[in-house]
């Protein structure tokens, strides 16, 4: 599985995103492996602040590739495993944080103004 750039959520944070460019025109065709050198198994930092967000580069650096070679593929980042787990999906739930619904004016204060 090959993962896209700017279409697939790979970025880690709270809730997993495409990472953010800085160029108005995106190669959809970009995978995250074409910034892994494969000599090095390093990320191509030039490649990194060429195109992505400076936000995201950290989140990336943090990110270590792959020994294996192996291709692309999704993990969870809310274990160590990188495995899903019922009990790790209820606590990244717990840690979002939820803005209370929009509450306008009761339905008596605009029958006041009436």
């Amino acid at each position: 599985m090959l993962i896209r750039v700017w279409e697939d959520p790979w970025i880690p944070t709270i809730l997993a995103r495409p990472a953010k460019s800085i160029l108005n025109l995106r190669d959809s065709l970009l995978y995250v492996n074409d910034l892994i050198d494969q000599n090095t198994n390093l990320w191509k930092l030039d490649r990194l602040q060429a195109l992505i967000d400076p936000v995201d580069i950290p989140l990336i650096l943090g990110i270590r590739p792959s020994r294996t070679y192996l291709s692309d593929d999704f993990s969870w980042s809310h274990t160590k495993s990188g495995n899903y787990t019922v009990k790790s999906g209820y606590w990244a739930t717990r840690d979002l944080s939820c803005d209370p619904p929009f509450q306008g004016p009761g339905v008596s204060a605009l029958q006041a103004q009436v």
